[in-house]
């Protein structure tokens, strides 16, 4: 396995290089060789899919790949690739739906716990007590819960 660095200014022909050699590889061994990983930036990946298989008619030992994409591929080969997480829209409407449903129990911010500020900050703070990496009984017992005597 060996790496190849094409560097140069803009316009000095380095994708075409890059496409002339792999083509060449191709044609060499179609099939049975080993895998040819092109690493290109976000915006180049179609273009070079589309000049190889233009060129070769097909390219089953290419695998294009961007920076983005090549992490996310690694991940998934060392199983360290998570879940999907909740955006933050997704996250307001799951909870003001809990606000909605746990209204009545609420102690403290029981008449502005559905405004759009607080759901806010409790997306927010949601958020940061995920980051802190604590469990969920950990992060249960630091939380003072008030009382109605408070």
């Amino acid at each position: 396995m060996s790496i190849q660095f094409y560097l140069g200014r803009n316009g000095s022909g380095k994708s075409k290089e890059m496409i002339s050699e792999v083509a060449r590889l191709l044609s060499n061994e179609p099939v049975d060789g080993s895998p040819i990983v092109f690493l290109v930036p976000e915006q180049m990946t179609f273009q070079v899919e589309y000049a190889l298989a233009k060129l070769t008619g097909g390219m089953t030992r290419v695998q294009v790949y961007s920076f983005s994409r090549l992490a996310h591929r690694v991940l998934q080969e060392l199983g360290g690739h998570r879940r999907e997480r909740l955006q933050k829209p997704g996250m307001h409407m799951l909870i003001r739906k809990i606000v909605e449903e746990k209204k009545d129990e609420l102690l403290v911010y029981k008449k502005t716990a559905d405004t759009e500020g607080s759901l806010r900050d409790g997306a927010h703070h949601y958020g940061n007590e995920k980051a802190s990496g604590l469990s969920r009984n950990a992060r249960a017992s630091r939380r003072k819960r008030p009382t109605r005597d408070a």
